[in-house]
């Protein structure tokens, strides 16, 4: 009896500090120097060149699951619709990013090369996917007990996934960053997420 709820306590801490450190997550954005409305495409929002300036009003969609990440319908402030074929929008706040549907989704980063953290509660698993990169793939046992995955946007503007492949070729001609990159002891999201953060921060948004 003792044993197992040891054993619940053990589990408990691991799952609390997990979801800490991925809500952590969401205090990444930082504040932006972009204009207000809706951004057609990825460069025009590099550019801060949105087709329409306009303000926009924010609605969360309740997910179907409570542990599913929320999404989020974005109208103009007089309530008239969003065309859904635009890239994304920026409420003043934050960067929204539309999901190929009507719904939107915050960006966790905005910069150069941003990115959005999907977290998905409900798949527990031991330990974050394995991926072939330039190199053997190593993860750090006992962490990513809940599956989420990193999405940015490279250099060419394109959604990738983070991957130890997508991340190398990302930092391919940063030199300090690739040697760097050679000597991590693990390859995961916790790693991938450092090197998003490091790329923006040396090509920052103008």
């Amino acid at each position: 009896m003792l044993l197992k709820q040891l054993t619940a306590i053990v589990v408990l801490c691991i799952i609390s500090t997990t979801i800490f450190a991925q809500d952590a997550f969401d205090s990444l954005q930082h504040p932006l120097n972009r204009k207000v409305g809706v951004y057609k495409t990825y460069k025009d929002f590099l550019k801060n060149n949105p087709v329409i300036s306009k303000p926009i009003r924010v609605i969360r969609i309740k997910p179907g699951k409570k542990t599913i990440s929320p999404k989020y319908r974005c109208v103009f402030d007089d309530s008239s619709s969003i065309d859904q074929r635009v890239w994304g929008i920026f409420d003043g706040e934050k960067i929204y990013y539309r999901t190929g549907r009507a719904d939107f989704i915050p960006m966790n980063f905005a910069g150069k090369f941003s990115f959005y953290i999907y977290k998905d509660y409900t798949k527990l698993k031991a330990t974050s996917p394995v991926y072939m990169a330039m190199r053997p793939a190593l993860t750090k046992s006992g962490l990513g007990m809940f599956d989420y995955s990193i999405n940015f946007f490279n250099e060419k503007g394109t959604l990738k996934k983070a991957t130890n492949q997508a991340i190398g070729w990302l930092i391919r001609n940063e030199k300090d960053f690739i040697a760097e990159y050679n000597k991590e002891e693990y390859l995961d999201n916790e790693t991938f997420l450092k090197y998003l953060l490091k790329m923006n921060k040396r090509y920052p948004l103008e």
